[in-house]
């Protein structure tokens, strides 16, 4: 059987990050925002899809979209794991130069204070 120990750093940021939805929100009230536009909601769907089947690859293929079009909209927790996704996915997401990308956009759209938090260390 196969380990899916290789998925453990992106499920950790989709664990450690906030995404501006209660957590109590039903799946369906999430992908009805997540509809509409809302980044945010589009985070949480995508990270409650993706933990719903343990990170197996289908649940990837349907958590991904919503993560990406999150991502084109600025979302800086979308951004990064949009990238750590494309770094070290072993999927059809895989795409170095795509994820170092991701990784800039987020760097940029983070606000100066987180930077200067994680330079601090």
């Amino acid at each position: 059987m196969r380990s899916h120990s290789h998925f453990l750093p992106y499920l950790l940021v989709f664990l450690l990050s906030a995404g501006g939805v209660t957590a109590n929100e039903s799946l369906p009230d999430l992908r009805a925002k997540a509809e509409r536009g809302d980044p945010a909601a589009r985070y949480a769907y995508a990270q409650r899809v993706f933990e719903r089947g343990e990170g197996k690859k289908a649940d990837r293929e349907d958590a991904f979209p919503w993560l990406e079009a999150a991502a084109k909209q600025g979302h800086v927790p979308s951004l990064e794991l949009a990238a750590t996704m494309r770094l070290i996915d072993e999927s059809d997401h895989a795409d170095f130069a795509r994820g170092l990308e991701l990784v800039r956009q987020a760097e940029s759209a983070a606000p100066a204070s987180a930077r200067l938090k994680a330079l601090r260390g």
